[in-house]
């Protein structure tokens, strides 16, 4: 009979590199092994040896360092570490398969190195693990260097060098955010601290919309507690946490995040399960409300840990179960509006900003250059509705609008007329030729419906910014007479420098 090696080559660690790792889960890896350390050392030998867990990241001059003060790593726990598929004994918390701190390491750069100190023992042992040296060598062996260490000393250090995955401009601030999340309940606690840079990392909870219960208003937020059924296996699998709705519309937040033994798995801004089935369409006020949290222990997770091994059916039960656990809160999130007092002047300045924006650009002006002097018109006001406003409430922004060599000048305030009201009026401020007041009814059937959604609550006030700014300048230019295609010329320039 023949047998067949099947040990895996040593120049396999140089393909893990092209795993379809993110820097914010290939850095948990480290993350996790540094909480799992401090988690198994608590339970030891207690909580006042282990008070505290701090995790250092830090990322400059073309490195990464995680540092920890865990508990630290034994010579033969280290060398199990750097073996391949070798899980740990205990394979019930965050260190699991055995597979992380080389894949991710590796996934990261080239070159690192690992120290690491056993609390209470005197040695500390570094490894140097050089990816292209042991792909291109035909050792299966590494060397492991040991030396003193202080008697107080404990924890781990891996630095990883000629970085083939460096995190550079916005993807700094999206790493940060999401390892915060990841680890928010770690955070939340108080007995976790993870910085990076020097800059403790903090995860900020959504603000929920309010409701009433029983006679209490209170955050709109409904436990969940359920169990679905594994098809292929036919085991049942818990899930706990909660649903609620989001004070504010928000495509990037809703959604839910979903745990594993206290960790993210899925999750973040952008990144939040969001699915048709249980938020509603997505683009509906359920689908950009709908928030929270399944802690989901016992499912079956992949090696990365950026995904669960669902694909057996066990997703499709989760929908289901889920569907019908969050129909009440759906259904609120559907029907609620926020109410006029929760919109105030300052959600309108981006609006008066991108505005600004367009109106500032050069080729903007040369459009318009010279308009003024073809009329001196003035501007003139326009009927808001066939009763009064019931109050008004300024921008903290004013709108300049080129016109010639000279300027005019908007102010957008916000009105809360009836439903039946007009939606726009525009009219000359009294005191100053020169300027004029863009009233925007928020108490109108159309306008109302688009308030809540930061998005869509920017682009009605745009619209309207730039329906005034075309009317004002076609005012100038031609007085009462505003032959429409030259009104649609000026709106379409404003709108076409506003794009954002």
């Amino acid at each position: 009979m023949q047998h067949i090696d099947i040990s895996p080559p040593i120049n396999v660690y140089a393909t893990f590199g092209r795993l379809n790792y993110t820097p914010w889960h290939a850095i948990a890896e480290f993350v996790d092994n540094s909480t799992q350390s401090y988690f198994a050392a608590r339970e030891a030998v207690g909580v006042d040896t282990f008070p505290e867990l701090r995790v250092h990241i830090r990322h400059q001059g073309g490195s990464l360092t995680v540092r920890d003060n865990a508990a630290g790593m034994r010579a033969e726990d280290l060398a199990r570490a750097l073996r391949l598929s070798t899980p740990p004994a205990d394979t019930s918390g965050r260190s699991e398969f055995g597979m992380g701190l080389k894949t991710a390491a590796c996934w990261f750069g080239k070159l690192w190195t690992i120290s690491t100190t056993q609390a209470g023992e005197r040695w500390r042992h570094t490894v140097v693990f050089d990816v292209d040296a042991i792909a291109d060598g035909a050792s299966n062996t590494i060397e492991m260097l040991r030396e003193p260490a202080l008697e107080e000393e404990h924890g781990t250090v891996l630095t990883i060098e000629r970085l083939a995955r460096p995190i550079a401009g916005r993807q700094v601030d999206k790493t940060k955010r999401l390892l915060a999340g990841i680890y928010r309940h770690d955070l939340g606690r108080g007995d976790v601290v993870i910085t990076w840079n020097g800059e403790s990392l903090r995860h900020e909870p959504p603000q929920l919309m309010q409701w009433e219960v029983d006679g209490v208003v209170l955050d709109c937020r409904v436990p969940i507690d359920l169990e679905v059924e594994d098809p292929h296996t036919g085991e049942d699998h818990r899930v706990t946490g909660w649903v609620g709705s989001l004070a504010k519309m928000s495509e990037q937040e809703a959604g839910f995040a979903l745990f594993r033994r206290g960790r993210m798995i899925i999750g973040g801004p952008g990144h939040n399960w969001r699915v048709k089935d249980v938020v509603g369409s997505l683009n509906s006020h359920s689908g950009k409300r709908l928030v929270g949290e399944l802690h989901m222990d016992d499912f079956p997770v992949n090696f990365t840990k950026d995904g669960f091994a669902w694909d057996g059916g066990l997703h499709d039960q989760l929908i289901d179960a889920m569907s019908q656990a969050v129909e009440e809160v759906r259904r609120f999130a559907d029907n609620a509006r926020v109410s006029k007092a929760q919109i105030e002047p300052q959600d309108f300045v981006r609006a008066v900003d991108e505005v600004q924006k367009g109106l500032d650009h050069p080729t903007y002006r040369d459009a318009v250059s010279g308009a003024q002097t073809h009329s001196q018109h003035e501007v003139l006001p326009i009927d808001v509705g066939d009763s009064a406003p019931v109050r008004r409430r300024e921008v903290p922004q004013e709108l300049k609008v080129p016109l010639g060599e000279d300027y005019l000048r908007a102010r957008l305030e916000l009105v809360d007329g009836g439903p039946q009201q007009s939606w726009l009026s525009v009219a000359e401020d009294e005191d100053d030729r020169f300027a004029f007041v863009v009233s925007l009814n928020t108490g109108n059937r159309f306008v109302s419906k688009h308030l809540d959604d930061e998005t869509e609550r920017t682009l009605v006030a745009k619209f309207a910014l730039a329906v005034a700014c075309a009317e004002a300048q076609a005012r100038a230019v031609f007085g009462d007479e505003v032959p429409p295609d030259e009104l649609r010329e000026f709106l379409n320039l404003t709108l076409d420098h506003s794009a954002t």
